[in-house]
């Protein structure tokens, strides 16, 4: 009992204090890791049944909104030490919802950013091990979707408000971004985070470069950004973000930043910036090194070699498709060596189409001249050749000037 009182005062000081940072280590799940205060807690309230709760909190604060908060904490906890997750969800869900009441009730509540981040990640935490559950159940799979809901909501009243943005709830944005694109991730449907970067992108009161966000919230934001850019085929500015968040990711999170590059190398091999054989190695992503070469190269027969070979690990990493999109580039850069090669002098810019026939052939590629026709044509319309099919002749006619144009000047 002596743990709990100390948790009661400490709890108590917090919120006189208006300490967000202390409020947030008091209320997160996994307790025994953060504040002196909070140790055995858990071990005292898990003689307590849920009916006694309520009554056990009440006055304990001094104020009944956070009593309510802190009766569906300690609910949550008791029914996450018996594993049922489903029940947690249920109160945490509640709890962040008491928490929201008083955020839109009380003016001057934007001290309560971090305890919001804090409570928003427990919320997504628990919804995936509740959807878990109920999936060994043969029951929907819904929690996540409803965390996503009240996120949502959560969201809408940090981005409203209208306070000082010294006291501004606008300061929460970020984390709850966060715990909204981890969900779209986890649902398979990142797509939906297109109405939070529409959203936070543009601001202005505070904007993205406020030094105020904590940088691993902001780097975070810039990740999942990235990777919607990514997704819907943005590619230059999905590089931006991937980048930025690349750069500012702490050097100590290893595993972060080669999470980050699983991303950004297609979105950079697409544009033909091929990775570095030292960055490869050390983060342990030789994955790419073979297919940058092949791309480089314009050799097709190593290029679906290499897709075949690690082609689980590209479509558990979401970057298959991705990355057959660089294909284009070895067609690109094949064609380029056959020109180079096959060029004639009182014919520097006509190509016969069976050179690129007789060059596919030798890579084991076998294409009639009707797919070499299309594929050069698509070059052309994508920018990557500057020139003409002419289907009388039979041949590629090169632009004089810049035929292969650098890819960096492309728009893609």
């Amino acid at each position: 009992m002596m743990a709990l009182f100390g948790y009661f005062n400490t709890l108590s000081t917090a919120i006189v204090k208006q300490d967000s940072l202390l409020l947030s280590s008091l209320f997160k799940k996994s307790i025994n890791k953060l504040h002196p205060a909070t140790r055995n807690v858990d071990q005292a309230i898990e003689t307590k049944s849920l009916s006694e709760i309520d009554e056990f909190c009440d006055g304990r604060l001094g104020n009944k909104q956070f009593e309510e908060m802190l009766a569906f904490h300690f609910k949550g906890i008791i029914c996450l030490q018996k594993k049922f997750y489903s029940e947690a969800y249920i109160h945490q869900a509640n709890l962040i919802q008491a928490l929201m009441r008083y955020l839109e009730d009380t003016e001057a509540s934007g001290w309560l950013m971090a305890a919001t981040n804090t409570t928003s990640l427990d919320l997504r935490v628990v919804a995936k091990l509740a959807d878990k559950e109920q999936k060994k159940k043969g029951q929907k799979e819904d929690k996540q979707s409803d965390a996503a809901r009240i996120l949502n909501s959560c969201f809408s009243i940090c981005f409203k408000d209208k306070a000082p943005l010294n006291v501004s709830k606008k300061w929460g944005i970020l984390g709850v971004s966060n715990q909204l694109f981890k969900i779209y991730f986890s649902l398979n449907n990142i797509r939906l985070g297109r109405t939070l970067v529409n959203s936070v992108r543009p601001m202005k009161n505070p904007s993205l470069e406020d030094s105020r966000f904590p940088i691993s919230q902001l780097v975070t934001f810039k990740f999942f950004a990235g990777a919607l850019a990514m997704f819907e085929g943005k590619f230059s500015l999905a590089e931006e973000d991937l980048s930025y968040a690349f750069r500012r990711c702490t050097f100590k999170s290893h595993k972060n930043k080669r999470l980050i590059l699983r991303y950004l190398i297609p979105v950079k091999i697409l544009r033909g910036k091929m990775p570095k054989d030292s960055l490869l190695k050390k983060y342990n992503m030789s994955e790419f090194a073979d297919l940058a070469k092949a791309v480089q190269l314009g050799d097709l027969r190593s290029f679906d070699q290499i897709m075949q070979q690690h082609q689980d690990f590209f479509i558990r990493s979401g970057i298959y498709l991705i990355l057959e999109k660089t294909k284009i580039l070895a067609y690109r850069n094949l064609c380029k060596k056959i020109c180079m090669i096959s060029q004639r002098p009182e014919a520097k810019n006509k190509f016969i189409l069976d050179l690129f026939q007789r060059a596919l052939a030798w890579l084991g590629v076998t294409m009639d001249i009707d797919d070499i026709e299309c594929i050069l044509s698509n070059l052309i319309f994508a920018g990557y050749i500057k020139g003409y099919i002419s289907h009388q002749a039979r041949c590629l006619v090169l632009s004089a000037t810049n035929p292969f144009p650098p890819l960096k000047d492309l728009k893609i």
